[in-house]
């Protein structure tokens, strides 16, 4: 293979990247949206559940995703296709082109986290809690 080869693969995997993150941050945008950033019942709880476990699927690809990446340009200069600063110059074009939306994804999940719980239940505050403090550990999903 080619360095025209990896740099389609490249910009596919730069794409999906992307697409990726949005599709990860869009559900956390929207359910804050129409919750007004309060959680007043048990019904809000659950659209919030469903936000968050899809961000953390999304995450696990994402993660899965950039490491097949790496170890592709690995190969690729330990296989003589092209040289180390080939494949240095792919990821700083990965890094380049993921990070304004990366950056975008984390103040919106800033501001997903600062959602107000306004609900007479004392188990949905301490629900909530527990899934923003689950949301940064291993795991595909949240549990109930």
């Amino acid at each position: 293979m080619g360095s025209s080869g990896a740099w389609g693969i490249t910009l596919a995997v730069t794409a999906a990247a992307v697409l990726m993150g949005l599709a990860g941050t869009f559900p956390l945008k929207r359910v804050r949206a129409e919750l007004g950033g309060v959680i007043g019942s048990r019904h809000d709880l659950e659209k919030v559940r469903e936000a968050i476990s899809l961000n953390m699927k999304l995450a696990l690809v994402y993660l899965a995703l950039w490491v097949g990446f790496l170890a592709f340009l690995g190969a690729g200069v330990f296989l003589d296709w092209w040289g180390f600063g080939d494949a240095v110059t792919k990821v700083f074009v990965f890094g380049v082109v993921t990070l304004p939306p990366g950056l975008w994804s984390r103040s919106e999940e800033k501001r997903f986290r600062a959602m107000r719980v306004e609900c007479g239940d004392p188990s949905v505050a301490e629900t909530f809690a527990r899934w923003l403090s689950d949301w940064g550990k291993a795991g595909v999903s949240l549990k109930e």
